[in-house]
C-alpha cells in the first residue's frame, strides 16, 4: 500500500508539471471582437447560400469571365439581390480582417488602434474602387458605356472579399505563420488588381470607350490613389 501511495504521489506530481503547460492559450491576434467578426462573415456566407443556392457558384464562373451583363445573365446571378449585398459586406469583412492582422504583424500598432486603422483602410480602399469609377463616368459622360465596369468591380469586391475572409480565418487561427499569410494577402490583392485592370480595359474597349478616358480612369483614379496609400503606410506605420 505504501508503494502504491508513493507511485500515485509521483504521478500527481508529474501531472501538476504537465497540466499548466497544456492549458496555456495559443498565441493569437486581437480579441473577442475579431471572433464576432469572423462569425458574422460565416453567417453572411451561409445566408447567401440560403437565399440563392447558386450565387457563389455563379460568382466564381462570372469572375473568370469578362464580367459583362451577358455573362451575369448566363450565370443567373442578380447583383441587386440580398445575396449580392451580403457578399459585399463579407468582402469588406475579409479585407478588414487581413488588413488588421497585417498591421499587427508588421507595425507597432496593436489592439483597438490597429482595429480602427484597418477598418478605415478597408472603407477607403473598397469605397475608392466604386467612387473613382463613378467620378470617371461623370467626368467623361460615358456612364452607359462604363456600366459593365461597375459590374466587374462589384464582382471583384465580392469574389476577392470571400477569398480574403478564408485567408484571414486561417491566418487568425495560425498567427505563427503571419509572414506567410501576409504574402498570400499581398498576392491576392495584386492578382485582383491586375485582373480588374485587364478586364476593365477589355470591357471599356468592347463598349467603345475612348482611350483617353481609359487612361484617365486607370492611371489617375486607380493607380495614383493606391500608390499614395502605399507611401503613407510605409512612412507612418512601418515597424
Amino acid at each position: 500500500m505504501h508503494n502504491f501511495k508513493l507511485l500515485f504521489g509521483q504521478f500527481l506530481g508529474q501531472a501538476e508539471q504537465i497540466m499548466p503547460d497544456s492549458l496555456n492559450a495559443l498565441p493569437s491576434h486581437g480579441s473577442w471582437t475579431i471572433g464576432i467578426i469572423l462569425f458574422t462573415g460565416l453567417v453572411l456566407i451561409a445566408a447567401t447560400r440560403a437565399f440563392e443556392a447558386n450565387y457563389l457558384k455563379g460568382l466564381i464562373s462570372t469572375y473568370f469571365s469578362a464580367s459583362t451583363r451577358e455573362d451575369i445573365q448566363k450565370s443567373d446571378i442578380d447583383l441587386n439581390s440580398l445575396s449580392s449585398v451580403l457578399l459585399v459586406i463579407c468582402g469588406f469583412i475579409g479585407f478588414w480582417l487581413c488588413t488588421f492582422l497585417a498591421i499587427e504583424e508588421f507595425t507597432t500598432l496593436k489592439g483597438l488602434t490597429a482595429f480602427l486603422w484597418s477598418a478605415l483602410a478597408s472603407f477607403f480602399y473598397l469605397g475608392l474602387q466604386i467612387s473613382m469609377l463613378g467620378l470617371a463616368a461623370f467626368v467623361s459622360g460615358e456612364f452607359p458605356r462604363l456600366r459593365d465596369n461597375f459590374v466587374q468591380t462589384l464582382l471583384n469586391i465580392q469574389f476577392t472579399g470571400v477569398l480574403l475572409y478564408f485567408v484571414g480565418l486561417i491566418w487568425y487561427l495560425n498567427p505563427q505563420f503571419g509572414e506567410v499569410f501576409a504574402k498570400i494577402f499581398a498576392g491576392v490583392l495584386l492578382i485582383s488588381a491586375v485582373v480588374r485592370l485587364l478586364k476593365g480595359i477589355y470591357v471599356s474597349l468592347t463598349n467603345r470607350v475612348s482611350w483617353y478616358y481609359i487612361i484617365l480612369y486607370f492611371c489617375t483614379f486607380e493607380i495614383l490613389p493606391i500608390y499614395v496609400i502605399y507611401v503613407l503606410v510605409i512612412r507612418n506605420f512601418e515597424a
